[in-house]
Protein backbone atom coordinates (compact mmCIF):
# COMPACT_ATOMS: atom_id res chain seq x y z
CA UNK A 1 0.00 0.00 0.00
CA UNK A 2 2.94 2.37 0.63
CA UNK A 3 4.03 1.87 -2.99
CA UNK A 4 0.58 2.76 -4.32
CA UNK A 5 0.38 5.86 -2.10
CA UNK A 6 3.78 6.99 -3.43
CA UNK A 7 2.62 6.47 -7.02
CA UNK A 8 -0.50 8.52 -6.26
CA UNK A 9 1.51 11.35 -4.71
CA UNK A 10 3.89 11.48 -7.69
CA UNK A 11 1.12 11.36 -10.29
CA UNK A 12 -1.11 14.11 -8.91
CA UNK A 13 1.36 16.92 -9.59
CA UNK A 14 1.60 16.20 -13.38
CA UNK A 15 -2.16 15.69 -13.46
CA UNK A 16 -2.64 19.09 -11.82
CA UNK A 17 -0.30 20.78 -14.31
CA UNK A 18 -2.33 19.36 -17.20
CA UNK A 19 -5.80 19.76 -15.74
CA UNK A 20 -5.83 23.14 -13.99
CA UNK A 21 -5.35 26.38 -15.95
CA UNK A 22 -2.59 28.71 -14.71
CA UNK A 23 -3.49 31.86 -12.85
CA UNK A 24 -2.89 35.33 -14.33
CA UNK A 25 0.49 35.40 -12.58
CA UNK A 26 1.46 32.23 -14.49
CA UNK A 27 1.27 29.88 -11.52
CA UNK A 28 -1.13 27.00 -11.05
CA UNK A 29 -3.25 26.88 -7.87
CA UNK A 30 -1.42 25.43 -4.87
CA UNK A 31 -3.47 22.26 -4.59
CA UNK A 32 -2.27 20.97 -1.23
CA UNK A 33 -3.53 24.03 0.66
CA UNK A 34 -7.09 23.50 -0.52
CA UNK A 35 -9.32 22.27 2.38
CA UNK A 36 -11.22 20.18 -0.16
CA UNK A 37 -8.17 18.10 -1.02
CA UNK A 38 -6.93 17.83 2.56
CA UNK A 39 -10.28 16.32 3.54
CA UNK A 40 -10.17 14.14 0.43
CA UNK A 41 -6.84 12.66 1.53
CA UNK A 42 -8.20 12.02 5.01
CA UNK A 43 -11.19 10.14 3.59
CA UNK A 44 -8.96 8.07 1.31
CA UNK A 45 -6.60 7.21 4.16
CA UNK A 46 -9.57 6.17 6.31
CA UNK A 47 -10.99 3.97 3.57
CA UNK A 48 -7.66 2.31 2.84
CA UNK A 49 -6.90 1.72 6.51
CA UNK A 50 -10.18 -0.09 6.99
CA UNK A 51 -9.81 -2.10 3.77
CA UNK A 52 -6.64 -3.66 5.16
CA UNK A 53 -8.58 -5.26 8.04
CA UNK A 54 -9.02 -8.92 7.30
CA UNK A 55 -12.42 -10.60 7.29
CA UNK A 56 -11.96 -13.93 9.03
CA UNK A 57 -13.00 -17.16 7.27
CA UNK A 58 -16.38 -18.75 7.70
CA UNK A 59 -14.94 -21.32 10.13
CA UNK A 60 -14.98 -18.54 12.73
CA UNK A 61 -18.38 -17.22 11.69
CA UNK A 62 -19.38 -15.50 14.98
CA UNK A 63 -16.13 -13.50 14.98
CA UNK A 64 -16.30 -12.99 11.22
CA UNK A 65 -19.70 -11.36 11.40
CA UNK A 66 -18.42 -8.90 13.98
CA UNK A 67 -15.47 -8.06 11.73
CA UNK A 68 -17.56 -7.46 8.58
CA UNK A 69 -18.60 -3.90 9.44
CA UNK A 70 -15.13 -2.30 8.89
CA UNK A 71 -15.10 -3.66 5.33
CA UNK A 72 -18.59 -2.20 4.78
CA UNK A 73 -17.40 1.18 6.12
CA UNK A 74 -14.44 1.21 3.72
CA UNK A 75 -16.42 0.07 0.68
CA UNK A 76 -19.26 2.52 1.38
CA UNK A 77 -16.72 5.34 1.81
CA UNK A 78 -14.99 4.59 -1.50
CA UNK A 79 -18.24 4.11 -3.42
CA UNK A 80 -19.71 7.24 -1.84
CA UNK A 81 -16.70 9.28 -2.96
CA UNK A 82 -16.98 7.87 -6.47
CA UNK A 83 -20.70 8.54 -6.69
CA UNK A 84 -20.37 12.10 -5.41
CA UNK A 85 -17.52 12.77 -7.86
CA UNK A 86 -19.63 11.40 -10.69
CA UNK A 87 -22.66 13.54 -9.85
CA UNK A 88 -20.57 16.69 -9.32
CA UNK A 89 -18.67 16.20 -12.60
CA UNK A 90 -21.91 15.75 -14.54
CA UNK A 91 -23.50 18.81 -12.92
CA UNK A 92 -20.44 20.94 -13.68
CA UNK A 93 -20.40 19.73 -17.30
CA UNK A 94 -24.09 20.45 -17.86
CA UNK A 95 -24.54 23.69 -15.89
CA UNK A 96 -21.01 24.97 -15.24
CA UNK A 97 -20.75 27.75 -12.69
CA UNK A 98 -24.55 28.15 -12.83
CA UNK A 99 -24.77 25.00 -10.72
CA UNK A 100 -23.90 27.17 -7.70
CA UNK A 101 -26.82 29.51 -8.32
CA UNK A 102 -29.21 27.77 -5.96
CA UNK A 103 -26.59 27.56 -3.22
CA UNK A 104 -25.76 31.27 -3.51
CA UNK A 105 -29.44 32.23 -3.45
CA UNK A 106 -29.97 30.12 -0.31
CA UNK A 107 -26.94 31.66 1.41
CA UNK A 108 -28.18 35.19 0.67
CA UNK A 109 -31.66 34.29 1.95
CA UNK A 110 -30.17 33.01 5.21
CA UNK A 111 -28.06 36.16 5.60
CA UNK A 112 -31.15 38.35 5.05
CA UNK A 113 -33.15 36.38 7.62
CA UNK A 114 -30.31 36.09 10.14
CA UNK A 115 -27.95 39.06 9.74
CA UNK A 116 -24.35 38.14 10.44
CA UNK A 117 -24.91 34.41 9.86
CA UNK A 118 -22.15 34.39 7.19
CA UNK A 119 -23.87 31.58 5.27
CA UNK A 120 -21.46 31.97 2.34
CA UNK A 121 -18.72 30.56 4.54
CA UNK A 122 -20.37 27.51 6.10
CA UNK A 123 -23.23 26.56 3.75
CA UNK A 124 -21.18 25.25 0.75
CA UNK A 125 -18.94 22.87 2.76
CA UNK A 126 -21.92 21.75 4.86
CA UNK A 127 -23.94 20.84 1.77
CA UNK A 128 -20.93 19.27 0.06
CA UNK A 129 -19.92 16.96 2.90
CA UNK A 130 -23.54 16.34 3.81
CA UNK A 131 -24.06 15.13 0.25
CA UNK A 132 -21.06 12.78 0.54
CA UNK A 133 -22.31 11.56 3.92
CA UNK A 134 -25.76 10.86 2.50
CA UNK A 135 -24.27 8.82 -0.34
CA UNK A 136 -22.10 6.94 2.15
CA UNK A 137 -25.20 6.09 4.19
CA UNK A 138 -27.00 4.97 1.02
CA UNK A 139 -24.16 2.65 0.05
CA UNK A 140 -24.08 1.32 3.62
CA UNK A 141 -27.74 0.32 3.21
CA UNK A 142 -26.98 -1.32 -0.14
CA UNK A 143 -23.91 -3.21 1.07
CA UNK A 144 -25.49 -4.43 4.32
CA UNK A 145 -27.58 -7.23 2.75
CA UNK A 146 -24.63 -8.21 0.55
CA UNK A 147 -22.45 -8.63 3.63
CA UNK A 148 -25.11 -10.71 5.39
CA UNK A 149 -25.68 -13.05 2.46
CA UNK A 150 -22.11 -13.44 1.16
CA UNK A 151 -19.50 -15.78 2.56
CA UNK A 152 -17.05 -13.80 4.75
CA UNK A 153 -14.01 -15.13 2.90
CA UNK A 154 -15.30 -13.77 -0.45
CA UNK A 155 -16.60 -10.45 0.85
CA UNK A 156 -13.37 -8.47 0.50
CA UNK A 157 -12.86 -9.63 -3.09
CA UNK A 158 -16.44 -8.66 -3.99
CA UNK A 159 -16.10 -5.19 -2.48
CA UNK A 160 -12.77 -4.56 -4.20
CA UNK A 161 -14.27 -5.63 -7.54
CA UNK A 162 -17.12 -3.15 -7.09
CA UNK A 163 -14.68 -0.36 -6.20
CA UNK A 164 -12.41 -1.06 -9.18
CA UNK A 165 -15.38 -1.12 -11.57
CA UNK A 166 -16.82 2.07 -10.11
CA UNK A 167 -13.53 3.95 -10.33
CA UNK A 168 -13.08 3.04 -14.00
CA UNK A 169 -16.65 4.14 -14.78
CA UNK A 170 -16.16 7.39 -12.86
CA UNK A 171 -12.96 8.19 -14.77
CA UNK A 172 -14.65 7.54 -18.11
CA UNK A 173 -17.20 10.23 -17.24
CA UNK A 174 -15.10 12.72 -15.23
CA UNK A 175 -12.36 13.21 -17.85
CA UNK A 176 -14.71 14.34 -20.67
CA UNK A 177 -16.60 16.54 -18.19
CA UNK A 178 -13.36 18.24 -17.19
CA UNK A 179 -12.29 18.82 -20.79
CA UNK A 180 -15.70 20.36 -21.53
CA UNK A 181 -15.44 22.71 -18.54
CA UNK A 182 -11.92 23.75 -19.56
CA UNK A 183 -13.08 24.58 -23.10
CA UNK A 184 -15.86 26.78 -21.70
CA UNK A 185 -13.31 28.53 -19.46
CA UNK A 186 -15.53 28.26 -16.41
CA UNK A 187 -14.29 29.77 -13.17
CA UNK A 188 -15.02 27.18 -10.46
CA UNK A 189 -16.11 24.14 -12.45
CA UNK A 190 -12.63 22.90 -13.49
CA UNK A 191 -11.44 22.50 -9.89
CA UNK A 192 -14.47 20.32 -9.09
CA UNK A 193 -14.19 18.19 -12.23
CA UNK A 194 -10.47 17.84 -11.46
CA UNK A 195 -11.49 16.69 -7.98
CA UNK A 196 -13.65 14.08 -9.70
CA UNK A 197 -10.80 12.89 -11.90
CA UNK A 198 -8.38 12.78 -8.99
CA UNK A 199 -10.89 10.82 -6.90
CA UNK A 200 -11.44 8.21 -9.61
CA UNK A 201 -7.71 7.86 -10.24
CA UNK A 202 -6.84 7.66 -6.53
CA UNK A 203 -9.46 5.04 -5.67
CA UNK A 204 -8.57 3.02 -8.76
CA UNK A 205 -4.90 3.11 -7.81
CA UNK A 206 -5.32 2.49 -4.10
CA UNK A 207 -7.81 -0.34 -4.54
CA UNK A 208 -5.21 -2.17 -6.64
CA UNK A 209 -3.27 -2.84 -3.44
CA UNK A 210 -5.98 -4.98 -1.82
CA UNK A 211 -6.84 -6.45 -5.23
CA UNK A 212 -3.27 -7.66 -5.84
CA UNK A 213 -3.08 -8.94 -2.28
CA UNK A 214 -6.28 -10.95 -2.77
CA UNK A 215 -4.93 -12.41 -6.03
CA UNK A 216 -1.72 -13.49 -4.29
CA UNK A 217 -3.71 -14.97 -1.42
CA UNK A 218 -5.90 -16.94 -3.82
CA UNK A 219 -2.82 -18.25 -5.62
CA UNK A 220 -1.20 -19.35 -2.35
CA UNK A 221 -4.43 -21.00 -1.20
CA UNK A 222 -4.69 -22.86 -4.52
CA UNK A 223 -1.11 -24.06 -4.16
CA UNK A 224 -1.77 -25.18 -0.60
CA UNK A 225 -4.86 -27.13 -1.67
CA UNK A 226 -2.98 -28.81 -4.50
CA UNK A 227 -0.18 -29.75 -2.11
CA UNK A 228 -2.68 -31.19 0.37
CA UNK A 229 -4.41 -33.22 -2.33
CA UNK A 230 -1.06 -34.53 -3.56
CA UNK A 231 -0.06 -35.56 -0.04
CA UNK A 232 -3.41 -37.31 0.47
CA UNK A 233 -2.96 -39.27 -2.76
CA UNK A 234 0.57 -40.22 -1.77
CA UNK A 235 -0.52 -41.38 1.68
CA UNK A 236 -3.48 -43.29 0.24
Amino acid sequence: MIVFWLILAMSLAPLQQWALPPRPDGQTPYLWRQPLFLTWFMLLALAQGVLLIRVRPSGERPKARRRVWPAIVAAACCLGLLTSSLVISLSMATMGDDAFGGMQWTAKAIDRTFPGANADGWLPPTLFFGFIGGLWAGWWIVLGPVARNAAPESLAARFVTWILTGSVLELLIAVPCHILCRRREDCCAPILTFWGMATGWAILLLSLGPAIGLLIERRLARKANQRSEFELRQSG
